[in-house]
Parts: C-alpha cells; structure tokens; sequence
C-alpha cells in the first residue's frame, strides 16, 4: 500500500491563498473608492449642467444682478470642486492600479504553488502505480514458481 500524498508546502499554499484574498478585498475597496468617486463627479457635472441652465434663464429674463454673480460664484465653485475630484480621482485610480498590481502578484504566486503541487501529486501517484505494479509482478512470479514446483 502506498504512503498517502502529503505535499510539504500545504501550510504555504493556505497562507497564499489568505494573502489572495484579502488582495481581493483591497482591491475591492479601491475599486469602489474609484467607483464612488466617479458618481460624486457626475453628479457635480450634472449640477454644472443646470447652473449653466439657470445663467441662460437669467440672461434671458430680467434677472437681479445680485443673481447672476452669486450662480457664478456658485459655478466657479463647482469647478473648483471639479478640479479637486478630477485630482483625487486620478490619485484613486493609481492606488487601484497598485492593488491590482499586488492581487495579480498574489494570484501568480499561488498558482506558481498549486503547479507545483499538481506535479508533485503526479510524480506521487506514478511512484505508487510503479510500487503498486512491482508488487503485482513479485506476486505473479512467486505463483509461477510455485506452480513450477508443484509440477516436478
């Protein structure tokens, strides 16, 4: 009977798997601090929208000059706002670059470990079919013999 397969480097295999996951879960936050970050910017430019609809309303009617310059104010500020999100959003979107970097990273070296032990259960599995057919063999000849001596 052969020895049951034990690959060596399981504990290693777990503690990359554990490390793959919580990459998944890093890049999962990242992700949706980009995502999140996207929103809040179409948001605003909807609103930009509408405040550049709001000055087209008052230049059209007989609107206080009082205003007009306080829907500018407004529209400058939101493309301050703009400005800052398109900053911040470009920061997000590197930190999500460098979480998947690191989560394909992980994903690579766990793979590199369940190859390994794929060929280490296939040279394991092939030894025992060669142990298991040596056996076999032995036992046939030792019949044989057997049977030779029976008949002189």
């Amino acid at each position: 009977m052969a020895k049951k397969f034990n690959f060596r480097l399981a504990p290693v295999l777990k503690y990359r798997e554990i490390i793959e996951t919580q990459k998944k879960k890093d890049f999962a936050v990242a992700n949706r601090a980009v995502d999140e970050e996207k929103m809040r910017r179409e948001s605003m430019q909807a609103e930009r929208g509408g405040t550049q609809d709001d000055i087209r309303e008052l230049y059209q009617g007989k609107a206080e000059f009082n205003d007009v310059v306080e829907t500018y104010r407004y529209m400058n500020t939101l493309e301050l706002r703009l400005a800052q999100n398109a900053k911040k959003l470009a920061q997000l979107e590197a930190v999500r670059e460098t979480k998947r970097l690191a989560l394909v990273g992980a994903q690579r070296d766990r793979k590199a470990l369940e190859i390994l032990e794929e060929k280490r259960k296939a040279e394991h599995d092939a030894a025992a079919a060669h142990e298991e057919q040596s056996a076999l063999d032995e036992l046939a000849i030792r019949a044989r013999r057997r049977r030779l001596e029976e008949e002189k």
